[in-house]
Order: C-alpha cells, then structure tokens, then sequence
C-alpha cells in the first residue's frame, strides 16, 4: 500500500531512454520497476572517470541494494546519475593520479562560456593525458581499462557523454544501470518538481535560511550556502546553464507552460 501511495505510473517508460540500460543492469531494472524500487547515488563528470569516491558510491549503492534485496525480499536496483548537465568544467577537466614524483595533476585545456553543460563541450585531444595515466599505471595497468579509456574520451565525445560511457561499460555488468541527467526526457519527467520549485520558491529560500541559522546557532558549517535571490531550480539561458532569479520566476513559469526544454535541472 505504501509503494503504491508512492507511484503512480510507470516511471521506467518515462526515463528509459536516458538509462538504454544493457545486460544484468537492464535485467535488474526491469524487475525492480515491476515490483520493487531504486536506490540512487550519483556524480558529476570527472577526467577519466573522476574521483575514487566515484566508484565507491557506486559500489555502496549496489551493496545497499543488495542488502535491501535481502531484507524486503523485493527486487531492488541500484541506479548511477551521471550528472552530465553540470556546468563545472574546472572539476570535470581533471583527475589526479600518482607518480614516482608523486602525486600529478592531468588536466584538459579549454575553456567553456560559464554555464556550459558538460553534455555540451567537446573532450578534444586528450591523447596525452592518457598516455601519463598509462605511464602513472605502470605495469599493473589494465589494458581493457586503458582501452575504455581511449574509446571514451576520444574526440568525438563530450566531457559529459565520454563520462556517460566509460560508468556505463564498467557498472552495467555489476547491475547498476547509469542515467543521462542531461537527457530532455530527465528534464520532462522532472517538470513537476521544477514547477513546485518555481511556484514556492520563496518559501524554499525562507526555509533554508532559517535551516542555515540553525546549522551555524549549532556551531556547525553550513556545506552549501545560500545564494540570496536565487531559486533552486536551474534553466538555459542561451546554451548557459544558471540558477533562475526570484525577480524571473514568474517569467519561468510562463516558459515552463510553453517548452519544459528550457530547463536543464
């Protein structure tokens, strides 16, 4: 009773195309959406895959499914968001890898208008940053994975879509399918919470600066601050990607009614 309180359509059709999951993950979906449900971790675009803690959030995801499994015995899926519509390129051009120098920084040139969603700026020639990784592996190197590397973040992809593929090749065959968070059906499928976000987002800033007074009243710090003016709910503004001003939420409104494409987040 619960379950179905909580969904009330089949929300795996919505989304399925920003998934294309293949294999155990697709077999693992299928099941968890028919009678089951998710449970969901998640990272922006990183050189290379990122970060270490990329893969430990995926491997803790699977394990809670797993354990989730065990306990409800209902079947449960581990699902990965790859945050793709972020617009951080300083933190999604590099990864940091050891050396016997120590600890070397790789990290990809360019630099994209502010706002740029990582779905949308080209990889480029990275050749050399794959050959310092190669060299920093040394001989415990794998060469599957050097070769996923150089098929993904080759110069026909996208910071955000060479991302995309290199999880989807390592996680699907452990069960855990990967979302495209820059997919126009994500955007769709998010367009009620957008509009709530948008509708009370007065409320929303008031909440949180009463929760930020709290935190500090606490003698904590507050990990994400404020920004005075400025909704949660993130849009387009001529490719850019920004969070909409109080002073533009009614305007956002009207243009979420027309085209939900507007919005990225």
């Amino acid at each position: 009773m619960i379950r179905k309180s909580l969904v009330s359509e089949d929300w795996l059709a919505q989304i399925a195309p920003a998934i294309h999951a293949t294999g155990r993950a697709k077999e693992r979906l299928e099941r968890a959406s028919q009678s089951g449900f998710a449970v969901t971790t998640g990272q922006q675009p990183g050189l290379f895959g990122g970060p270490m803690y990329t893969w430990w959030k995926a491997l803790s995801a699977v394990s809670l499914a797993d354990r989730l499994e065990e306990i409800t015995g209902l079947p449960v899926v581990p699902i990965f968001w790859s945050a793709a519509d972020d617009s951080d390129f300083a933190e999604a051009s590099y990864t940091i890898v050891s050396t016997t120098e120590g600890a070397v920084r790789l990290e990809m040139s360019g630099s994209p208008e502010a706002g740029t969603p990582m779905s949308d700026v080209p990889v480029g020639d990275v050749s050399p940053l794959i050959q310092r990784l190669a060299e920093a592996a040394g001989s415990s190197a794998s060469s599957a994975v050097l070769e996923l590397v150089r098929s993904s973040y080759s110069s026909d992809h996208t910071v955000g879509s060479a991302y995309l593929d290199m999880l989807r090749t390592v996680l699907e065959p452990l069960g855990i399918p990967v979302i495209d968070a820059a997919h126009s059906c994500v955007r769709a499928a998010a367009y009620p919470i957008l509009r709530q976000g948008l509708e009370r987002a007065q409320q929303i800033e008031a909440a949180l600066d009463v929760r930020e007074k709290d935190l500090k009243a606490a003698g904590h710090a507050v990990q994400v601050k404020q920004v005075a003016g400025r909704s949660l709910v993130f849009g387009g503004y001529g490719g850019a990607r920004d969070r909409i001003r109080m002073r533009d939420v009614e305007q956002a409104l009207a243009n979420l009614r027309e085209a939900t494409e507007l919005f990225v987040e």
